[in-house]
């Protein structure tokens, strides 16, 4: 019976990820969070779909809405909707303006590991 211990690791290597595409992914699928998911941060990836969607309700239902209630001449409707499209729209811009910074300023992916 052969009695050898050898003591071997199986050693994982990950290729690096390209901060190339992470930027590409950032600017066209920003709003998504793809360029998060890419580099392993899920959690603001989630983030940004949810204000993404909620943003987009908010602007095109709020401003669906201020148009239907302008049409049926409903005032008290028309007021209390008409904001709706301009929360919408400022939350759109910040997640934009941050998503900007996130292209300009991470380096590394979610464990740390700088990109290529």
């Amino acid at each position: 019976m052969n009695n050898n211990n050898n003591n071997q690791q199986i050693v994982y290597v990950t290729p690096a990820k390209s901060r190339a595409v992470y930027i590409i992914f950032g600017l066209f699928f920003g709003g998504l969070g793809i360029h998060d998911f890419y580099a392993g941060d899920s959690g603001k990836g989630v983030l940004k779909i949810i204000i993404s969607f909620l943003g987009a309700f908010l602007f095109f239902g709020g401003f669906l809405g201020t148009t239907a209630a302008a049409i049926t001449g409903d005032a008290q409707s028309m007021e209390s909707i008409s904001k709706a499209p301009l929360v919408g729209l400022l939350m759109l811009g910040i997640q934009s303006l941050y998503i900007l910074y996130q292209i300009i300023t991470v380096k590394d992916d979610a464990q740390g590991r700088p990109f290529c």
